[in-house]
């Protein structure tokens, strides 16, 4: 489907053609060679990226032919073509624009899919996740602590779950400041329960993010897929400076994004509240490792910022 023949745009189109129409251009080039890496048997992020290893440039197309990369663009166009998928838009590692801080992801972060201000990942970005069945307490800490983070210049960074990451994207928006959301599934496949309004809104004033290939996404079951958000949760913690836990039950996600945050040298902090209840095990065990404790926000931003 042609420019001309729908209103829905993706950056992968080019004015008055056909994505599949000769020659391929070049970045239309490379995201179909990295969806059909994701054809490929096994394929998996780590091993992409020991396959292009410390390249700047990540050029996936060096790997297949252009009726091959053809075919797979003429498939990921018509998975596309719904109508939320309106204003796609691709980057990939080596260009201008690619977030720098991705780079020291485990493993590392080759192309991303995003709807929305690119520009955002330029910015201050601290990441405030927590549970999904959040208390009312945790709530409320993560609206507070988002609100005072963004009167201070940062943009939060969560993963667009229910819980304490729909309370920290809401309330940055609330205070009229930004926040980025990153995504576990494709960047089209943004919808849930008590979610979509917010993902809609912030897929055109704030951002959203992906680095799940579409096409091999539609091909896995469900397991596969709750795989991507150990992804996801790298992802969150190297776009942003430090990441905040509000709430966490042991063995979650959230906690797989604050080792995320440790193993990428990063600042982990944890609200003093959290070892308060002698259920939790998870908070003493990251303050070993190196997660600070804080009581308030100016105490994060100190140590944002201090020389150690």
């Amino acid at each position: 489907m042609g420019r001309e023949d729908s209103n829905r745009t993706f950056n992968f189109e080019f004015p008055g053609s056909k994505i599949t129409d000769r020659p391929i251009a070049d970045r239309p080039r490379e995201l179909g060679a990295f969806e059909t890496l994701f054809l490929e048997p096994k394929m998996t992020f780590p091993k992409i990226a020991r396959l292009f290893g410390s390249s700047h440039r990540f050029v996936p197309s060096s790997l297949y032919s252009e009726d091959t990369i053809r075919d797979t663009l003429v498939k990921l166009e018509s998975a596309l073509s719904i109508e939320k998928s309106n204003d796609i838009n691709f980057i990939m590692r080596g260009e201008t624009e690619f977030p720098e801080q991705l780079v020291q992801a485990l493993p590392q972060v080759q192309l991303l899919y995003y709807k929305g201000n690119n520009r955002l990942t330029r910015q201050k970005c601290i990441a405030v996740v927590g549970s999904r069945r959040a208390s009312t307490q945790g709530m409320k800490i993560a609206t507070r602590i988002a609100k005072e983070l963004v009167d201070n210049g940062f943009v939060i960074v969560s993963g667009l779950a229910n819980g304490i990451d729909k309370a920290a994207h809401q309330a940055a928006i609330d205070a009229g400041g930004n926040t980025i959301g990153v995504l576990g599934t494709p960047i089209h496949h943004f919808t849930g329960r008590g979610r979509e309004k917010l993902a809609i809104r912030m897929s055109t004033e704030q951002l959203l993010i992906s680095q799940i290939p579409v096409l091999h996404y539609e091909r896995c079951d469900q397991r596969q897929r709750n795989k991507f958000f150990l992804e996801r949760n790298s992802t969150i913690s190297a776009l942003s400076m430090g990441t905040i836990v509000i709430e966490a039950e042991e063995n979650s996600g959230s906690l797989s994004t604050a080792r995320r945050t440790l193993e990428q040298g990063r600042k982990l902090f944890i609200p003093a509240n959290c070892f308060s209840n002698p259920r939790n095990t998870w908070p003493v065990i990251f303050k070993e490792l190196g997660a600070i404790r804080f009581e308030s926000v100016s105490e994060i931003i100190d140590n944002l910022f201090c020389e150690n």
